[in-house]
């Protein structure tokens, strides 16, 4: 018995260290994701993190795009912190110049380290569409492409991936409902390269960029808490 609980108390202390190790890694978690939406002035970011560990600030990116990212701005961490802290970011006049804005944070450690978030997205005259993209892991991907969006009508929704010169690689559909709605679509089959994805509901299309890349290439993306749940 004696042997026992002495190997009982190393495998507690096995354990534990694997816990402090794992929570020094998760340098920043995320209570809600990043989102975007627009107002008179410009485009109004929130997002908010339930714990931090050494987090130096963020930096927000903004792309045309979706794959191509520039500096937008940046908002100072709160370092460590296991309180939910709430954050914000304007980017002003940034309101009618192109119709759609793909926002994303990158997370900087004091040690240097970064990760990105889910990427935001906003839109223009959203309110007199079917259906509006409203955020995607990233458009950067190895294997799937996992998007969200909301629509107005209980419909199918149809897709197709194609070349920059045009030519369809993939196709399909999926059925869609009022609201929100998460959808994963597999580019497993495809070589590494950029491509356009149409995706249509009834007669109204939406084009974004789509590039894929081999897993060694893929940016380190920390999700929030309510997408890491899903994907389990």
């Amino acid at each position: 018995m004696k042997h026992l609980f002495s190997l009982s108390k190393e495998m507690l202390t096995f354990l534990f260290t694997i816990l402090i190790s794992t929570a020094l890694s998760a340098d920043c978690i995320y209570q809600t994701e990043l989102t975007a939406t627009l107002k008179k002035d410009g485009n109004y970011l929130t997002w908010s993190t339930s714990s931090e560990n050494n987090n130096q600030y963020f930096i927000i990116e903004r792309s045309k795009n979706g794959i191509d990212f520039e500096n937008a701005g940046k908002v100072n961490g709160a370092g460590t912190s296991s309180k939910t802290n709430e954050y914000s970011f304007s980017d002003l006049n940034k309101t009618k110049m192109h119709t759609r804005y793909f926002y994303r944070l990158v997370q900087v450690d004091l040690d240097g380290i970064t990760a990105f978030s889910q990427v935001a997205i906003v839109t223009r005259n959203q309110e007199d569409k079917l259906f509006n993209l409203t955020s995607l892991n990233s458009s950067i991907v190895d294997q799937y492409f996992n998007l969200n969006l909301n629509s107005s009508v209980k419909n199918t929704l149809s897709y197709n991936v194609q070349t920059q010169m045009g030519e369809v690689l993939l196709k399909g559909d999926f059925d869609v409902t009022e609201g929100d709605n998460a959808i994963s679509i597999d580019l497993n089959d495809l070589e590494v390269g950029r491509y356009q994805m149409a995706i249509k509901v009834k007669n109204e299309i939406s084009v974004i960029l789509v590039k894929k890349v081999n897993s060694s290439e893929l940016p380190a993306i920390n999700l929030a808490t309510k997408n890491k749940k899903t994907r389990n």
